[in-house]
């Protein structure tokens, strides 16, 4: 998300739209918070969170593709509500399948480990100072997290 904006100014949309956004990803992500709990409680967070990791890496490819305001509107809703979407699941699947017990511990290690990859945005940066292009740093983002939600069906 943290090059988002850059990427819609570049391919010429204005800075107020692309700002814009943000607002859109933050809003519809309170709203899938919601909706994928309710949706848990009857199909089962273990089920449901492969559905939302994968629609966030397609998202990520639809991104490439997104050059005008309209676009990425349609991206920032289907993301948010799929990033959104994936943060009650994880807490529930841990105490699902470790007990409440374990909980804090396990999502803590998890949000700790997950705390390493914010720095990797700086590679995204990196890479787009070198061709000049969003499309490999977003597909590489897109294919690792698919290749993520696989693993965990292992």
């Amino acid at each position: 998300m943290v090059h988002i904006v850059a990427y819609a100014t570049d391919s010429g949309i204005s800075p107020m739209v692309a700002a814009s956004q943000l607002a859109v990803i933050g809003g519809f992500s309170i709203l899938g918070r919601v909706v994928a709990g309710a949706i848990s409680d009857r199909v089962g967070g273990e089920n449901l969170l492969p559905i939302t990791l994968i629609v966030e890496a397609v998202m990520l490819f639809f991104l490439i593709q997104s050059k005008d305001g309209t676009m990425l509107y349609i991206f920032s809703i289907i993301f948010g509500l799929v990033y959104g979407g994936s943060v009650p699941l994880v807490p529930s699947i841990i105490a699902e399948y470790f007990g409440l017990g374990s909980m804090g511990a396990i999502f803590g290690a998890i949000s700790f480990v997950g705390g390493w990859v914010v720095p990797l945005a700086f590679v995204a940066g990196y890479i787009y100072d070198v061709t000049a292009r969003y499309s490999i740093a977003f597909s590489t983002v897109g294919i690792l997290s698919i290749i993520g939600t696989f693993s965990l069906s292992i």
